[in-house]
């Protein structure tokens, strides 16, 4: 049976949850939670969408030590167990990931790079050696920049339309079909100490409108001030709920009376409020997904210069940490290697490292 479940032959990640934890599992923690995240039933979505989460654990040993600190859990609640259960050990960097990013650009200056931020790509052009990037500036001045190689993080569903010359129909309607999932993120400061004890919680069921909530101070006391906290909430929303100006309000007092019914909050004891809006957040894994993204791989195959790269250029559900490995492993090593794609990779394919 445990093998089946981690086939490709399941129809869709239900039946894949259910194989592999029962049904009162999929029931009570997934067929809730699973629309908030991708706006689609547990039966429209496509298997991956679990089994290329648990492939990470499994490759980096994490599924066995939470499944055993989760058992370890039940039984010490239920009094079979009274070893101390000293949990998971956090190492957290001063200034969380942006510290990754800040490396980066002190690298590429160090080495006589330039940054430009705040610019819009318009147009990547395909030319016999070269991709030529045109964009434009803030303030509308529009500007051209050539490279030997052009590495695009952008939604790879936003690339294929700004490609020039543009693809074939059909390359095209694949992109359309395929679909991102917004998210909004609400800080909230509190007028709390601490709201919880824990780093984060999941919230499955449907009566709340956010899937989580973390808490910054409890990785690090110095990210608060005393007699105050700060959370972010997370909902998520599609392009059917509406523009997110027109919506936040609305969305943020059913976020407020979710705090309140969970955590107690008061609208009173939130201080201030800070939102912001992502709109490529999560690929849309709905059933039939591969075909789609196997168009555009096959496509962006054949431009050996142009790498479409990240969790929206590849069009992942995954862990960041999966994209950070890759970025020093099979796309670095492309580059280094000066090869060709096909001689690189062998054949497209939707689940490469990069397209």
């Amino acid at each position: 049976m445990v093998k089946k479940a981690f086939s490709n032959g399941y129809a869709n990640v239900d039946e894949v949850i259910v194989a592999r934890f029962g049904e009162r599992i999929s029931r009570n923690f997934f067929r809730d939670y699973i629309p908030k995240v991708t706006g689609l039933p547990a039966i429209e979505v496509s298997p991956d969408w679990f089994l290329e989460r648990y492939r990470f654990y499994q490759e980096h040993n994490l599924w066995t030590s939470m499944m055993g600190k989760a058992f370890r859990s039940v039984t010490a609640a239920c009094g079979k167990n009274r070893n101390e259960d000293k949990g998971l050990k956090v190492f957290y960097p001063e200034r969380g990931a942006q510290m990754i990013t800040d490396a980066l650009e002190k690298k590429i200056e160090e080495r006589g790079g330039t940054l430009r931020y705040g610019v819009r790509v318009e147009t990547v052009e395909r030319l016999s050696s070269q991709v030529v990037v045109h964009y434009s500036e803030a303030d509308g001045t529009r500007r051209t920049e050539a490279g030997d190689m052009v590495i695009s993080t952008l939604p790879v569903t936003e690339l294929i339309g700004m490609l020039s010359p543009l693809p074939p129909e059909e390359v095209l309607k694949a992109a359309q079909r395929l679909s991102f999932r917004k998210l909004a993120l609400f800080f909230l400061i509190v007028n709390r100490e601490f709201l919880t004890e824990k780093i984060q919680i999941y919230f499955p069921e449907s009566r709340y409108p956010f899937k989580r909530i973390y808490e910054p101070k409890n990785l690090d006391p110095t990210m608060g001030e005393k007699g105050k906290t700060g959370i972010c909430v997370e909902v998520c929303f599609g392009e059917e709920d509406g523009p997110f100006e027109q919506i936040r309000e609305e969305m943020f007092r059913s976020v407020l009376e979710g705090l309140g019914h969970f955590f107690g909050v008061r609208e009173d004891e939130v201080e201030r409020r800070q939102d912001r809006e992502v709109p490529y957040a999560y690929a849309v894994y709905r059933n039939g997904y591969r075909d789609e993204l196997q168009e555009l791989a096959s496509y962006l195959f054949s431009i050996d210069n142009l790498i479409s790269y990240g969790r929206q250029g590849s069009f992942r559900y995954n862990h960041l940490v999966d994209r950070v490995i890759d970025a020093f492993s099979e796309t670095l090593q492309f580059i280094k290697t000066g090869k060709g794609k096909e001689e690189f990779l062998g054949t497209p394919s939707a689940k490469s490292a990069f397209f």
